[in-house]
């Protein structure tokens, strides 16, 4: 009997192997997908690695790549670090700046600078603004950043140790002007004093920022301060004679009547409450000296118990562009049984306070410090409410969150599981900041530290990881009717000039720039979708035109809108079965049109059984720059799409591209020995160890590639692009069921029962039988 058991025991576990190589296992992290940045101040941060989210620690270029300002422990000295490939790798630059503090930046989409306030931890000191260039390779990746002007200027000088400056906040905007304008709010409090101060300079990139006397006040006038007077001319946004206080601050943006003016949030402790400030803009002296306007009551703050800073904690307002509401979250101590709680509310397009929805209360206890961020992503309409969550000791705090469609909350989402370390801090998280909407390749950004020792240690210090949730992409069904060059519709902020008597309104708004966006990809996704991948139009535009039809230049159907920008990627539906489209995309700015993209078709599956692959990465193929073609390992399988619209600057190339395919599981891990074709010329390879097959002096233009592996076969349509030597793509191969394979496990095992019934019957009727 015991032979038995072990003869059993040894197909069982052949069976579970088996099984185990049908049925991937599940990536075993909590919903989001997260990893440390791998530089030396995301293995060594200090206390405030990552900066709250008034400071804006998330940049998004107009390239597409990531920035961040981040903290190292020693000192601690501040340290640029930046991602060309949208998170996969991350590079720490070599300046380091010490003595200060919660950096807030602002990005200059006009001339790629980067604008800094800084709240300096010296004496003396106080708020400070820098410049910071970006340098470049030929591909738009960044290669540095570094510090362009020469000497610091004080906005407001640190001369009482009696008062404190909390953290800064910085904004950029393009009003008009030559190089736009730099908006500057920071807080002092203290002995007596609390106050929100604010300023702004026209910026002329030269050594004039950085001279006091060229900053004006927000309105155009500024205030008398009796008290500490900053530097430069300001506003007094808020004052009161004791209590602490914070802010935040956006220009409101959207549509609505209030979209160009400058909204400033206030948590102060004196009366417990936040409070919003407007100040009206005005278009012809490019400033606010429209005034002003009377303070709004957002919503209630007590910071009688709990975590004692929770003032410092307000979040970064976002705009709901759908519906032109403004948020803004903060944490409050609630009361005994609810302990601190996180609530949001919104402003309404007549600048009107919502009711407070809480969204988390840490019952009776409050974390290390509650801390929380917020986010809006317009395709779902829907925001997102980070936050930590605490256990019964205070600081032990995973990192979870909602979602909140403008009436009521969703169910609670756990992002990051705190392992729970013996004192209570080890392996918890802090400081959840979210990047403010959807990114370019659907996903919900996250930044936040995972502390050590409080504080940290160089044995035992705090480390900074990034990391996403992959958001849900509607699918909406272009309506099918007849036309020939679409007429893209006005948005809201269109400009007309009064009709004259020979013809219809001008059209003032200017076109999107050159070059067109490049159509890279279109995959089947069944019988009756098509889904196209197309890189991002450049500045200035709303939305993207399309059209398609039956045959080549011949467009019978269109959608005047399939999305804004950060869109790059569409599924097409209510198609008909086996049957070929050809598709092109334009960028359109309000009433004005940019260039067409390149076409390029594919066709719809005969069977709805077909089997199915996800392009999941692939490099710009306009890039001279040829990087890894495999993603991150920490990189869950879900759409990445390229980074920058292609370099046509190259010189065209009539052949010799070389095309690496690279093809993955669904864990994404490479495949090899899969067999790949590469039509118009058939050409076959099989992938190497890596999973790459690579083809050589392939055509430019449109070609099918297969994915044949265990008698399967998948099917892609490309257009490699003539502007470069290189293309590159990662493809996941979706493995059908095998449900041979399945059926002979079912039969394995029945045998197995059977040979187990007979034994233990043989063993029942001959009791010598061992």
């Amino acid at each position: 009997m015991p032979k038995l058991v072990t003869v059993t025991g040894i197909i069982l576990l052949i069976i579970f192997s088996l099984t185990f190589s049908i049925f991937p296992q599940q990536n075993s992290k909590a919903d989001g997908t997260y990893a440390n940045l791998g530089t030396t101040d995301a293995s060594d941060g200090s206390s405030d690695a990552v900066n709250f989210s008034q400071g804006g620690v998330w940049t998004i270029d107009k390239y597409g790549k990531y920035i961040w300002m981040t903290q190292n422990r020693v000192n601690p000295t501040h340290h640029w670090a930046w991602s060309n490939n949208q998170g996969a790798t991350w590079t720490q630059g070599s300046e380091g700046y010490d003595f200060l503090a919660r950096a807030s930046v602002a990005y200059d989409s006009i001339n790629d600078k980067l604008h800094v306030i800084w709240a300096a931890q010296n004496a003396s000191d106080g708020i400070i603004y820098r410049r910071y260039g970006i340098t470049r390779d030929g591909s738009n990746n960044i290669t540095a950043i570094t510090r362009e002007d020469s000497s610091n200027i004080n906005l407001q000088l640190d001369t009482s140790s009696s008062r404190v400056l909390e953290q800064p906040v910085a904004i950029w905007v393009n009003d008009g002007s030559t190089n736009g304008s730099l908006i500057a709010i920071w807080s002092k409090h203290g002995s007596s004093l609390a106050e929100v101060r604010g300023s702004m300079r026209h910026l002329s990139l030269s050594s004039a920022d950085g001279s006091a006397g060229n900053w004006v006040a927000l309105d155009g006038s500024g205030d008398t301060f009796a008290t500490d007077p900053p530097a430069v001319a300001a506003d007094k946004i808020f004052s009161a004679a004791s209590g602490a206080v914070d802010a935040s601050a956006i220009i409101r943006g959207g549509s609505g009547t209030y979209k160009d003016d400058l909204y400033v949030f206030a948590a102060e402790t004196a009366t417990s409450s936040i409070l919003s400030y407007r100040a009206a803009w005005n278009s012809s002296s490019l400033d606010f000296s429209n005034g002003w306007q009377s303070p709004v009551t957002v919503g209630s703050f007590d910071n009688s118990s709990g975590y004692s800073l929770k003032y410092q904690l307000i979040t970064k307002p976002v705009l709901d562009s759908t519906n032109d509401r403004l948020y803004v979250g903060w944490p409050r101590w609630k009361d005994g049984t609810s302990g601190d709680t996180d609530s949001i509310a919104y402003l309404d397009s007549s600048n009107n306070a919502s009711s407070t929805f809480n969204v988390y209360s840490a019952n009776g206890t409050h974390s290390y410090a509650p801390t929380m961020d917020i986010a809006y992503d317009a395709t779902l309409d829907q925001v997102y409410i980070a936050y930590i969550e605490s256990t019964t000791n205070g600081d032990n705090g995973s990192i979870d969150y909602k979602t909140f469609d403008g009436s009521s909350l969703g169910s609670e989402n756990r992002f990051y599981t705190s392992p729970g370390g013996s004192s209570g801090a080890d392996g918890s998280a802090d400081i959840p900041v979210l990047y403010a909407n959807r990114s370019s390749n659907d996903r919900l950004l996250f930044a936040f530290r995972i502390n050590g020792a409080l504080p940290p240690t160089s044995g035992d210090p705090h480390t900074i990881d990034w990391g996403y949730i992959t958001l849900a992409t509607p699918t909406n069904t272009p309506t099918p009717t007849p036309t020939s060059t679409p007429t893209p519709t006005p948005s809201a902020s269109t400009s007309f000039s009064a009709p004259g008597p020979a013809g219809p309104p001008a059209c003032l708004d200017s076109p999107p720039s050159s070059p067109a966006p490049w159509l890279y990809a279109a995959t089947a996704l069944d019988q009756t979708s098509i889904e196209i991948y197309f890189t991002s139009a450049h500045d200035p535009y709303t939305k993207y035109i399309l059209e398609y039809g039956l045959s080549a230049d011949n467009y019978i159907y269109s959608s005047t809108n399939i999305g804004g920008p950060g869109t790059t990627s569409y599924i097409v539906s209510a198609l008909s079965p086996n049957t070929t489209y050809y598709f092109r995309v334009m960028p359109a700015n309000g009433c004005a049109s940019g260039d067409w993209s390149n076409e390029l078709s594919a066709s719809t599956k005969l069977h709805s059984q077909e089997n199915s692959s996800q392009i999941v990465a692939t490099t710009d193929p306009g890039s001279s720059a040829n990087p890894a073609i495999s993603p991150s390992p920490t990189v869950s399988p879900t759409t990445q799409l390229p980074n920058t619209a292609p370099n046509n600057s190259l010189p065209a190339q009539a052949a010799g591209i070389t095309v690496k395919i690279k093809v993955v599981d669904q864990l994404n891990q490479p495949l090899s020995g899969v067999q790949v074709n590469l039509h118009s010329e058939t050409q076959t390879i099989y992938t190497d160890s890596l999973g790459i097959a690579q083809f050589n002096d392939v055509e430019p233009g449109n070609h099918q590639v297969e994915i044949i592996k265990n008698g399967q076969t998948e099917t892609h349509n490309i257009d490699v692009s003539a502007t470069s030597p290189d293309f590159n793509l990662t493809i996941q191969y979706q493995a059908q069921t095998n449900y041979l394979l399945i059926g002979g496990i079912a039969l394995a095992l029945l045998i197995i029962g059977g040979i187990v019934y007979l034994t233990l019957k043989r063993k029942n009727t001959n009791p010598a039988y061992t």
